[in-house]
């Protein structure tokens, strides 16, 4: 219960963590919020609290990484045939949804261990870092692509006007990374362990309380919601008004409108999954400010709520890939290739694992050419057993 204790007498009130004593608990036990008797069936409900978050992150972190990954490799196929910016821009992003959802597990093992911290100091402010950089970042790339799609349609429309060079592309990705590490260093640099009752515990210690905290909270709204959001929304007005002014016509269109339909998914999958996590956070900060008053409909938002908002916010970095990968057609045809090579290959090494039986024509060849291999593979009838497949060993071994 250390954890608990300590996330509801320091992180809630807002008590700055080197005054925090013995006192700040029993202010919190003596409040009306813990009735007689009640502590213990709110222990065992944040029990199941904690480990079902926990289930949720490692799930988060199986598609994530799965689904992720999938998107990197089909994207770079596509480049090396036909880069696109928006293309360049989806690549980051998925990158950073990759290198998210790898730390997953050490959130998740920290919730189950009620908040106690086991992997040191190092690695509480590598975690903490990967896991505010890609939030950052995630959020710039959004941003960016909404931009570029916007550019992208005026210039269809508008062949005056200078495309996206390459070079231009990779400074715009280059500054996304620089500002988004340059806003995470101060949460890392504070960022560190201490000992709370014998539990070690990995939090962030400001220098200047808890209104440092709420400065911190308020730069986080602004930079990954508020200013995203607006530019993101002025970008689409402006498109929904030029396309009013403008037609398309034949393929052209169709490939713009489902490219601009997957990333208004993106950016709507994006509003719905962090905008709880937003609302309950700016009202910590006017309970931090001392604007609202702390009360029971805080207490119990905030630790029973709160921590379901995070999971949704985390899963934005598993529904990103999904949604880019069945919305466009060429990334639902490049899925089916890559699942047809895998299956052509499994049949194989199946056929490679029976009791092949050459025939007399066979055993005298020492190789059979590749084409005519595949030929004859492609001649069996599904159900087929595959002992038509010659076997190269056995012909070399009667050939000797």
């Amino acid at each position: 219960m250390v954890g608990m204790l300590f996330w509801l007498g320091v992180t809630m009130i807002g008590t700055d963590l080197d005054n925090a004593t013995d006192n700040d608990y029993l202010e919190i036990n003596s409040t009306s919020i813990f009735e007689p008797g009640n502590f213990g069936v709110l222990g065992a409900f944040y029990t199941i609290l904690r480990i079902t978050i926990a289930l949720i992150y490692s799930v988060t972190c199986a598609m994530g990484i799965l689904g992720n990954l999938l998107v990197l490799y089909l994207i770079r196929g596509f480049n090396r045939q036909s880069p696109s910016t928006i293309n360049r821009f989806v690549f980051n992003l998925a990158l950073t949804d990759f290198h998210f959802v790898l730390v997953l597990p050490f959130w998740a093992a920290e919730i189950v261990l009620d908040h106690i911290w086991p992997f040191g100091l190092a690695m509480c402010k590598l975690v903490l870092f990967v896991t505010v950089l890609n939030m950052y970042a995630s959020v710039f790339f959004l941003t960016a692509m909404s931009v570029s799609r916007y550019c992208s349609m005026v210039q269809t429309l508008r062949p005056g006007r200078t495309p996206f060079r390459p070079c231009m592309v990779k400074c715009v990705i280059l500054a996304i990374w620089l500002t988004a590490i340059a806003v995470t260093l101060p949460l890392t640099i504070y960022s560190q362990t201490v000992n709370i009752y014998g539990d070690e515990l990995c939090i962030q210690k400001f220098p200047a309380g808890q209104y440092f905290l709420a400065f911190q909270h308020i730069q986080r709204i602004l930079l990954t919601f508020i200013i995203p959001l607006t530019v993101i929304t002025i970008c689409y007005l402006l498109l929904i008004r030029f396309l009013h002014h403008h037609k398309l016509s034949g393929n052209n269109a169709k490939r713009q409108s489902k490219v601009t339909k997957s990333v208004i998914l993106l950016i709507m999958s994006f509003l719905l999954c962090w905008l709880p996590n937003h609302v309950i956070t700016c009202w910590g900060v006017l309970v931090k400010l001392e604007l609202v008053h702390w009360s029971r409909a805080y207490y119990i938002t905030h630790t029973y709520i709160h921590p379901f908002t995070i999971c949704l916010a985390y899963t934005n970095s598993c529904l990103n890939p999904i949604i880019y990968c069945l919305m466009r057609r060429e990334f639902r045809e490049a899925m089916k290739k890559v699942f047809q090579r895998i299956s052509s290959v499994s049949s194989l090494w199946t056929c490679q694992g029976t009791t092949l039986y050459p025939s007399q024509h066979e055993a005298n060849q020492v190789g059979i050419p590749l084409n005519q291999m595949n030929s004859q593979l492609e001649s069996n009838a599904p159900g087929q057993r595959c002992n038509t497949l010659p076997s190269t060993t056995s012909s070399l071994v009667q050939q000797n």
